[in-house]
């Protein structure tokens, strides 16, 4: 997965990501699995949560909340991972979002 999220100034945002295999393009299922933000800039991490929304289907969601922190004309990289209980965990490609 790699992509750039845009958001506009004084916005906060949420997107629903599926995670799939990569061999079979099946939905992940994400029992007992946990989600973060990881390897995110400073100044973006605090603001970025991910969470499992349909652990079945594979589904997590990605939530921006709003801060005056983050400026206009800018990108933040970040990446997101998900791991099983018993390790192995799998990262996206870097993300960027940017802020218009």
């Amino acid at each position: 997965m790699s992509a750039t999220l845009t958001v506009h100034r004084g916005s906060s945002n949420s997107w629903l990501l599926t995670w799939r295999n990569q061999a079979t393009q099946a939905a992940t299922d994400l029992t007992n699995y946990t989600v973060d933000v990881y390897d995110a800039a400073a100044t973006i991490a605090p603001y970025l949560a991910h969470a499992i929304a349909d652990a079945v289907n594979g589904q997590t969601t990605l939530t921006l909340t709003w801060h005056e922190k983050l400026s206009e004309r800018r990108s933040y990289p970040f990446r997101l991972r998900i791991q099983p209980g018993a390790g192995g965990a799998q990262t996206t490609e870097e993300i960027l979002l940017e802020v218009k």
